[in-house]
């Protein structure tokens, strides 16, 4: 059978589910059913660990005082409705709280940092590093996330900002190539590309914008020199999954600090959510291209965040005083655990 007559058995099984989704409330498709399959087979009811708080949370919560945080537990609930079969929207879910809690974290510490962009490395240099070098699991957590970085991950991420890599914010349409780049608003690709310049620094970001998206490579792509591409941007993938995003590895003689590896693998989920808000997509599950490697990315977006979530959330409520009611150990077990459940998906 092709693959186009696959995506047409498909076309068929989404307009039952439309016509009849209010009668059997649930579509298995096989991708899910193969899901199921992989659950099975390694007794597993989901993928997702979750974090479990200590005996004083009920306390904790329960304070008129901390109903901020009572708001922010309660989002994190919304998380787990969305599995085991839609990593994408749970993620989606666990980037809204965090992104509300590095508001929160940056006021308590009184920084004057006003760009949105730059926060990202803000929090990575005071929330994630201290953690880093005074805690061996943490660091060890850390650099499993930085390993284990999806190569399509990398290759997304940098096909968005190849194509102008010194984009503005007001660059036209015809600055920006519908292969490479989002096609909708150009200043999202802006935003893209402006958190993982700063993630990487203006000496490494334009280090690699010489090597690999120089005038010679914006010439290939301006000619559909398709054959000349994708060489370089496999060589760029490499180079970001082998040395920029490695642990302990320098990049054409530039060392890397490890708050920069982890503000760039924020800097990719980023690239990630930011598209599943604004871009032109086909849905990640429901379509002949679904495999069950869309569900190993999406479950590392997820549990990073969820890591990035809680590990923030604990820090706030040291900073700010406030009862812990969350136990550092309990969180490197449970994203390890998550980890480790997913670690044989592609190869399912």
């Amino acid at each position: 059978m092709t693959e186009d007559v696959k995506e047409k058995l498909w076309i068929q099984d989404r307009i039952n589910y439309n016509q009849h989704w209010h009668e059997n409330n649930v579509w298995k498709s096989q991708l899910q059913k193969d899901l199921d399959t992989y659950l099975a087979k390694h007794n597993l009811k989901q993928i997702l660990n979750p974090c479990l708080v200590l005996p004083n949370t009920y306390q904790v919560l329960s304070n008129p005082q901390n109903a901020d945080i009572d708001k922010i537990f309660s989002i994190i609930l919304d998380i787990y409705e969305e599995l085991p079969y839609r990593p994408d929207m749970a993620f989606d879910l666990c980037w809204r709280p965090f992104e509300i809690l590095i508001g929160k974290y940056l006021k308590s510490i009184k920084s004057d940092n006003k760009s949105t962009n730059k926060n990202i490395l803000t929090i990575s240099e005071k929330v994630f590093i201290p953690l880093y070098n005074n805690n061996k699991q943490i660091k060890n957590l850390i650099n499993r996330i930085i390993d284990e970085m999806p190569i399509s991950a990398i290759n997304f991420c940098l096909n968005k900002i190849a194509n102008n890599p010194n984009i503005t914010r007001n660059a036209t349409p015809e600055e920006l190539s519908s292969d490479y780049s989002l096609n909708e608003d150009n200043s999202q690709v802006y935003f893209i590309k402006e958190r993982i310049k700063i993630a990487l620094g203006d000496t490494l970001y334009n280090t690699i914008v010489n090597k690999y998206f120089n005038e010679e490579f914006q010439r290939n792509l301006n000619n559909g020199n398709d054959c000349l591409i994708a060489p370089t941007m496999h060589n760029a993938v490499l180079a970001f999954k082998n040395y920029i995003l490695k642990v302990g590895k320098q990049f054409d003689g530039i060392e890397i600090p490890i708050e920069r590896k982890l503000a760039l693998v924020i800097g990719i989920l980023y690239t990630s959510r930011n598209n599943r808000f604004h871009g032109d997509n086909f849905s990640h599950f429901k379509s002949n291209r679904s495999k069950l490697k869309n569900y190993k990315e999406f479950y590392y977006f997820l549990t990073t965040n969820f890591f990035l979530l809680w590990t923030l959330l604990y820090k706030y409520l040291e900073k700010n005083k406030i009862e812990q009611f969350i136990d550092i150990n309990e969180i490197v077990n449970s994203i390890n655990i998550s980890f480790d459940n997913m670690k044989d998906l592609e190869k399912t």
